[in-house]
């Protein structure tokens, strides 16, 4: 009996050495491991990974409706990522335009010429890979020319300077590639006036008109007006590069 004992407990360890113990692998299958356990290692990456990996940033901006005006502006940015979710900016964005004043006097011809300056800082919260809201407060400063001739050597030219404190809010979507190249846009932007100062001086050339009094003060009274009004922008493109 205990010569049978024996003779089983052996053939049973010689069945689990021969069967138990792993078969040595093949060039091919090593090669199809290491290729499965680097790609698990190395998973590809989205704009949240590299907003973590990448602290700061410079970009362009450009604006198709730049303060409600229907006109394009443009400028830079620069930014530190506080984390893949808090984002810290500053910006400048600069636009304006010129517009002819209308007259009910023919001989009369005016000009109107505004540039606009808004320099910001925000915080930018992203709430998923692309996506954020953003807050923050600025500067915004409103420039204008009004230039007034007749037929005569009469002309008037007259200057607007409006600052602004301002409170300004903002969604969009920025994407940041491997490379660093990052992209997207903020498709609407408010700035709500918190305080805002005004003055003016006219120059004149010759004796004024009462139509030129006319087209003075309403060029004056829509830098005014400007000034002291809550703006928006439209669609800002922006491009730039993290490091």
């Amino acid at each position: 009996m205990h010569q049978v004992t024996r003779k089983l407990a052996l053939s049973l360890a010689v069945s689990t050495h021969l069967f138990g113990a792993e078969m040595p692998k093949s060039n091919s299958d090593q090669k199809n491991t290491d290729l499965t356990e680097g790609s698990a290692a190395s998973p590809s990456k989205n704009s949240r990974d590299n907003r973590s990996e990448k602290k700061s940033g410079i970009g362009l901006t450009s604006t198709t409706l730049f303060l409600g005006t229907g006109h394009a502006g443009g400028g830079i940015e620069g930014s530190s990522n506080l984390s893949n979710r808090y984002q810290i900016n500053l910006s400048l964005v600069q636009g304006g335009f010129r517009e002819t004043v209308d007259s009910s006097t023919s001989t009369v011809n005016g000009s109107i010429a505004l540039k606009g300056t808004i320099v910001a800082g925000n915080f930018r919260h992203f709430t998923g890979n692309s996506f954020y809201y953003s807050g923050g407060l600025g500067l915004r400063k409103l420039d204008s020319e009004i230039v007034i001739k007749d037929d005569t050597a009469n002309s008037i030219t007259g200057t607007t300077s409006s600052n602004s404190i301002i409170a300004q809010f903002a969604i969009g979507n920025l994407w940041t590639l491997d490379s660093g190249v990052y992209l997207g846009g903020e498709w609407f932007s408010y700035q709500r006036v918190l305080a805002s100062s005004f003055r003016s001086t006219t120059k004149t050339t010759g004796i004024m008109t009462t139509a030129q009094k006319e087209l003075q003060q309403s060029g004056e009274d829509l830098a005014k007006s400007l000034g002291n009004s809550s703006t928006a922008s439209l669609l800002t493109f922006i491009i730039g590069y993290q490091f």
